[in-house]
C-alpha cells in the first residue's frame, strides 16, 4: 500500500522553516520540483503496491525524488539520506511541507 500525498506543488511562501527562514525561487531543487510531473509518477509508483494489504510503502515523490537526488548528484545512498535530512531544498523537492532534521527513510544496508 501507498500513502499519496497531494500531487500538487505547496505555495514555496508556505514551506516552514527553522528561524522564520525563506526559501529561494532560483534553487535549482525549487525549480526541478515545478517541472517534473509528480502526479505521473505517484501513479506509476502505486501500480507496484496493493491497495489493500501490506504496510504503507513510502511516497512516491520521496522514493523517486531520492534516487533523482541521487543521480543528480551522484551521493551514495546514506549520503542521500543525510543530505536530505539537512537540506531544506531537498525536502521542498521531496514535497514536504516544512523542514525536518529527521532521516525520512533508512538508506539501503
Amino acid at each position: 500500500m501507498v500513502r499519496r500525498n497531494d500531487p500538487n506543488q505547496q505555495y514555496l511562501d508556505d514551506f516552514k522553516m527553522q528561524f522564520n527562514g525563506k526559501l529561494r525561487k532560483d534553487n535549482r531543487w525549487v525549480k526541478q520540483a515545478e517541472m517534473l510531473p509528480w502526479e505521473v509518477i505517484e501513479d506509476e509508483y502505486s501500480k507496484n503496491f496493493s491497495r489493500t494489504k501490506g504496510i504503507y510503502g513510502i511516497n512516491g515523490r520521496i522514493a523517486f525524488g531520492a534516487l533523482f537526488i541521487q543521480g543528480q548528484t551522484g551521493l551514495t545512498d546514506r549520503e542521500v539520506v543525510k543530505h536530505i535530512s539537512e537540506n531544506a531544498y531537498m525536502q521542498y523537492f521531496l514535497g514536504l511541507k516544512e523542514f525536518t532534521d529527521k532521516p525520512l527513510f533508512d538508506a539501503s544496508q
